[in-house]
């Protein structure tokens, strides 16, 4: 945890350095540059990601150098070829001079190269993805242009990280963007120094931190230290009694989400309608944890066979989470799997065939092409049209998805048992149908 109480104790510095490259930038003249270029290798899994998202966006999350010199990005590039699992890229960074948000100096006269001029970019620059090409030299050019604040995508984006980095201070803001990134050691370090350096005067400031450990407990599966965190949460918040405050409701989902992994089901469907009333009955009600209330609850009653009920539900929280969730949201993969999953066994496969494909289009924009999510989808959409009689369309789904498989999935894998059986069943089924003709 070195890093982080480094990380601490430089804030003031970065902050100066970033307050100071924003001052020196707001009276640089906007029309010297055009096209700057930066090489560099990344691991083959981030360049996957980035060549299937061209007109995504991309940040960098430290301050960077970039170059008027495509010759010396070049030399950059090409100290990372034959490194293994590395791939070889030069960014071409686009300059629109009349974009002023993102800040960057030039350092000319003090880089490593006195006859070139290197830019220096603040923290997390954000650029739109333009193209990726291959050049002859084994390596890649990614064109990147910058992002006007003004930009609806990355407004929208923003506001929903803003709604989910939450916290009294930058410490708290901090842990819970490690919570996030699934850093559950780190975030456990943050929050318990955060606690301790706490007024204990504060009760918000207080339940947020016992909030937040329990639900650190809970993802590293210490079911009593979650409870014990998340009980705290809630005396502190029931003091004194109420039952309309919506922070209680975020405490309410912790503990339903706790004992539905403990499989006390009647206790979690109690805690998510709890949660859910509080919501309902609140003049500017949290919409994101209103759908997970509604998709939570419409999962329990699925695993109860309650299936009409289940859907209605499901369908309450993909109304919402269509509203305020960015298009790629994991909570819209969730809610839609179990779209699909109640849709099937209501026997409603035009139904589910739509939820089928929603859930493909997501898996396309959110992982590289022979990704073993893509070839769950176009298995799901290969069943419905299965059960459809559509037996060719069904054919060319379950190929695609054995074709994936065999890039993804083991020798031997029980998936990729499972995705050759329904492609010798649909085969026979096609055959089948041929002959009957």
């Amino acid at each position: 945890m070195q890093d982080i109480d480094i990380l601490f104790k430089m804030k003031f510095f970065l902050r100066d350095l970033h307050q100071q490259i924003e001052q020196l930038h707001s009276t640089m003249p906007t029309n010297i540059f055009h096209v700057l270029y930066r090489g560099q290798g990344l691991f083959n899994e981030q360049f996957e990601i980035l060549k299937t998202n061209i007109h995504g966006t991309l940040s960098f999350n430290n301050f960077f150098l970039a170059n008027s010199s495509h010759d010396i990005s070049l030399r950059f590039a090409q100290h990372s070829l034959d490194r293994d699992n590395i791939v070889a890229v030069i960014f071409e960074i686009h300059i629109d001079p009349s974009i002023r948000s993102t800040p960057f100096i030039s350092l000319d006269g003090i880089g490593y190269f006195p006859t070139e001029t290197d830019i220096l970019f603040s923290l997390h620059s954000i650029f739109r993805i333009q193209d990726v090409e291959y050049m002859n030299n084994r390596i890649w050019n990614i064109r990147l242009a910058l992002i006007s604040d003004n930009d609806p995508h990355l407004r929208s984006l923003t506001h929903f990280i803003q709604t989910e980095i939450q916290g009294f201070n930058s410490m708290h803001c901090l842990g819970s963007f490690m919570l996030n990134m699934h850093e559950y050691s780190k975030a456990e370090y943050i929050f318990e120094r955060a606690h301790s350096e706490s007024s204990h005067k504060c009760k918000s400031e207080l339940a947020f931190i016992e909030d937040n450990l329990g639900r650190i407990c809970y993802e590293k599966n210490d079911w009593k230290g979650s409870l014990e965190h998340y009980q705290k949460s809630l005396c502190i918040k029931l003091t004194p009694p109420t039952d309309s405050d919506p922070q209680l409701a975020l405490t309410y989902v912790n503990l339903a989400s706790l004992f539905k992994k403990m499989d006390i089901f009647d206790s979690a469907m109690e805690q998510y309608r709890c949660a859910l009333n509080i919501q309902l009955k609140s003049s500017t009600p949290n919409q994101e944890q209103m759908a997970l209330c509604y998709m939570s609850i419409g999962d329990l009653l699925c695993q109860r066979s309650n299936f009409e009920e289940a859907r209605q539900n499901l369908k309450n929280a993909l109304k919402i989470q269509l509203r305020v969730l960015p298009a790629v949201h994991p909570d819209l993969t969730k809610t839609r799997k179990h779209l699909f999953d109640v849709c099937c066994s209501m026997g409603d496969y035009h139904k589910a065939l739509e939820q089928a494909k929603a859930l493909l289009h997501i898996a396309q924009k959110s992982y590289p092409t022979n990704h073993f999510q893509l070839a769950i989808a176009h298995n799901n959409i290969s069943v419905c049209l299965d059960k459809l009689g559509q037996y060719q369309e069904a054919l060319e789904e379950v190929e695609k998805a054995v074709k994936i498989g065999q890039h993804t999935y083991p020798l031997g894998h029980p998936k990729m048992s499972e995705l050759e059986t329904l492609l010798e069943l649909v085969r026979w089924k096609n055959a089948q149908l041929f002959d009957n003709h």
